[in-house]
């Protein structure tokens, strides 16, 4: 089975061969009649889609006819000319770019774990204090007398549901920051910062089909030059 990572890359390197070949103003049918010899475009949109893997010698040919550099379809630049300086200067910025996130990722941590511990050493809030004590205030009365029970009971009750949602409130409040805390930690950034990119320069709607769907769970079968 293929990885979900696998699917991710192939759809973003069809999407950016789509680009390149609209960039160059060609026709899926030329592409195809020219270098399959047969202008049905059923594999062209296959390998744009990410239902089919080009192979190395496909890409690079696929990459001379558009005039970009396989490095920016594979995404180690930013540059899609096909210039070898503009691609290495593309290739040293993602890594510095991959440098300064772990730098600025260790920093949020350190200030996090900071403002974290100033937090901690405030004291309780004004509405925590009056929880405490109307718990407090419940025990002292349950303690008491049945006939002094009776004379609070209407009062206690209330005050004993009020305490109950309260609890409720805060322990949502807590759920609530912990899946968002574990929400940042789960997301992948370099996937999230290539599908921002490619979304904001072409149009949204094109490559609506260029979906992750279900049948594209089976092992990716390469398609090459001389593929029947």
């Amino acid at each position: 089975m293929a990885k979900k990572s696998d699917l991710q890359r192939r759809v973003l390197i069809g999407r950016k061969l789509a680009m390149a070949r609209d960039m160059a103003q060609l026709r899926q049918e030329d592409v195809a009649l020219e270098i399959f010899g047969t202008p049905h475009k059923n594999r062209m949109s296959e390998i744009e889609n990410g239902k089919l893997m080009p192979d190395a010698e496909l890409l690079s040919v696929l990459c001379q006819k558009y005039g970009v550099s396989a490095d920016w379809v594979l995404g180690f630049t930013i540059e899609p000319e096909l210039d070898k300086t503009a691609s290495v200067a593309g290739i040293l910025f993602n890594s510095l770019g991959e440098m300064m996130s772990e730098y600025t990722q260790a920093m949020a941590f350190q200030l996090s774990m900071a403002a974290a511990q100033h937090i901690a050493s405030f004291p309780k809030a004004l509405t925590v204090e009056l929880l405490e004590a109307s718990k407090g205030l419940i025990q002292a009365c349950l303690s008491q007398d049945q006939s002094i029970q009776e004379k609070v009971l209407p009062e206690l009750h209330t005050l004993m549901r009020i305490v109950r949602e309260c609890e409720q409130n805060r322990a949502k409040q807590i759920r609530n920051l912990e899946m968002a805390i574990d929400d940042v930690f789960q997301r992948e950034e370099n996937d999230l910062q290539q599908k921002a990119l490619i979304d904001l320069i072409q149009n949204k709607k094109r490559f609506s089909k260029a979906s992750l769907q279900q049948q594209a769970l089976d092992e990716v079968k390469q398609i090459g030059l001389f593929a029947e």
